[in-house]
């Protein structure tokens, strides 16, 4: 905002970001507890795409 600094520039700090030092690791699901999974969904579109996400995995 120009008019509250009358021009004067502030001088701004700087944001600094943690960086992990090991990739997060994907969550997967147990061959066994897919069809719990599947019978879990009440919506067919939900059920949809999880089979799909299971079928790219196997």
């Amino acid at each position: 905002m120009h008019h509250s600094t009358k021009g004067d520039r502030q001088p701004r700090g700087t944001n600094h970001v943690a960086v992990r030092a090991t990739p997060a690791q994907a969550l997967t699901v147990a061959e066994a507890r897919a069809p719990a999974i599947l019978d879990a969904c009440e919506h067919l579109r939900d059920r949809f795409l999880f089979a799909r996400l299971l079928d790219t995995r196997w």
